[in-house]
């Protein structure tokens, strides 16, 4: 669900934390973990690790939406905001 969250905000605008969460979300989702001692551990840790990030940037990218909105722009020019307050 995250990672389809984070394809959804276009390439230009998407912060670089979530697509490279989303590329390690796509590498651990094809090649589970691996055998070893702490191998189920480590892709637990890794796939957590990498739902925090794209959290993240889904959030980053919503606040930067917010704080665009607030403003009409002009170009050359100041913005003028929305809002008197």
């Amino acid at each position: 669900m995250l990672a389809s969250g984070v394809a959804e905000i276009p390439e230009e605008r998407r912060p670089r934390r979530g697509t490279a969460a989303a590329g390690v979300f796509r590498e651990l989702a094809e090649h589970g973990p691996d055998s070893g001692t702490l191998a189920n551990w480590s892709y637990a840790r890794h796939l957590a690790q990498a739902g925090r990030d794209m959290l993240a940037a889904i959030e980053e990218h919503r606040q930067a939406e917010r704080a665009a909105a607030r403003f009409a722009g002009r170009l050359g020019l100041p913005p003028v905001p929305l809002d008197p307050r």
